[in-house]
This record gives C-alpha cells, structure tokens and sequence, in this order.
C-alpha cells in the first residue's frame, strides 16, 4: 500500500508538469502567433498605402524629329522667299498703261513702257512691294522723285513720280512699309505710281509678280 501510494504521488505530480508545459507552449505559441500577425498586418497596410498613393508619371522624352525639324526649316525659309517676292499691290488705283510697248503720252512715237501705271490721287501712300534695302531715292530724271528697292536674288522694285518720298538710300524696309506718296514729277501727265520690277537688271511684267 505505502508503495502504490508513492506511484500515486509520482503520476499525480507527472501530470501536473506536463499540464504545466502544455499551457507555457500554448502561451508562446499565442505570443509567437500574435507577433507573426502583428509583422504581417503592418506589411498589408503599408502596401495598401503605397498601392493608393498617386504617384505621378513620368514626363515623355521628346525625341528630336529631324524630319519635322527641316519641315520647319523649309517652311520658314519659303515665308522668307514670300517676303522678298514684290507680290503686292504698291498701290490701289487703276491701271492706265501697262507693261509694253505703247504709243507714248509725251509724244512721238511709240515706245517700251517698261512697267505699268497706276492711277491714283495725289498723296496716296506708296508701299513696298517686298523686304529689301532701299538703294536709290530721289530725284531721277523722267521718273522724278524715284524710289528703288533691292529685294536680293536679282530682283529689284521702282516705285516712280512721287511727290514725296519718306525712306532713305541703305534704309532695310518691310513688305507693306509706306515708301512715298503718289505724285506727278517728272515726265507724267497726272497724278499716279509708275512701278517697275526688274530681274537681274531688266525689266519684266509687274503683273506676273503680283497678286491679283
């Protein structure tokens, strides 16, 4: 009996170490369990933030088209061509002679009229028909007060029987820039623009020059 007693007491005591393990497992394992879904949420909700931030994109790279670059380069070139090309009107008004030869209104006899006249009355301004360098004006026997243009590539304007002439020699110009005022110096028979254009030296049509 005294021994059965002492197994007793052995078995009792046994089960209540292993009760004892059982419970501090099951803690840490809570503990280790509690820490591994603490770690996890933080990592959840850090990505969540970071999947709803705005993040802005990043600005395209512009790549030097050489292509469009010499299409603008072409078209600034040919406005620049339009700009010295005397494609305007110097003048409004009537034409009254063209380019030609005619029977001249001095007299005797027929003769080259090497631009055309336009009718107009006294004063009314007299534009450049094109940028360029004014190269002559002044005084210039039968034109009277004379007005001329170089526009560079061998093209030149006279603008002829100003009464007044507002630009200098050397003086640049631009398409439009009032130049003189219609007159009737020289040899004329009224008030009106003479206008030449000449190209490399002689003269041509104005009216193929300009816009209709």
């Amino acid at each position: 009996m005294h021994i059965s007693n002492e197994v007793h007491d052995t078995q009792k005591a046994g089960n209540q170490w292993m009760k004892f393990i059982s419970v501090r497992w099951i803690v840490s394992s809570m503990c280790v369990l509690s820490i591994f879904l603490i770690i996890l949420f933080a990592n959840y909700h850090q990505s969540i933030s970071a999947g709803s931030r705005i993040i802005p994109e990043p600005e395209p790279i512009l790549h030097r088209d050489n292509g469009q670059v010499l299409e603008i380069e072409k078209m600034a070139r040919t406005m620049d061509q339009l700009a010295t090309k005397p494609s305007i009107w110097p003048t409004s008004g009537e034409v009254t002679s063209g380019f030609g030869w005619r029977n001249s209104p001095m007299g005797g006899g027929g003769e080259l009229h090497p631009g055309i006249d336009i009718a107009n009355s006294m004063g009314a301004p007299v534009v450049a028909a094109a940028d360029g360098v004014v190269v002559q004006s002044g005084a210039a026997g039968g034109y009277g007060n004379m007005v001329q243009i170089d526009h560079g590539n061998g093209i030149s304007t006279i603008y002829g029987h100003n009464s007044r002439i507002i630009v200098s020699a050397g003086q640049s110009v631009r398409k439009g820039q009032v130049v003189s005022y219609v007159g009737s110096t020289g040899k004329s028979t009224g008030p009106h623009l003479h206008y030449e254009v000449r190209v490399n030296g002689n003269a041509v049509d104005p009216i193929g020059f300009m816009v209709q």
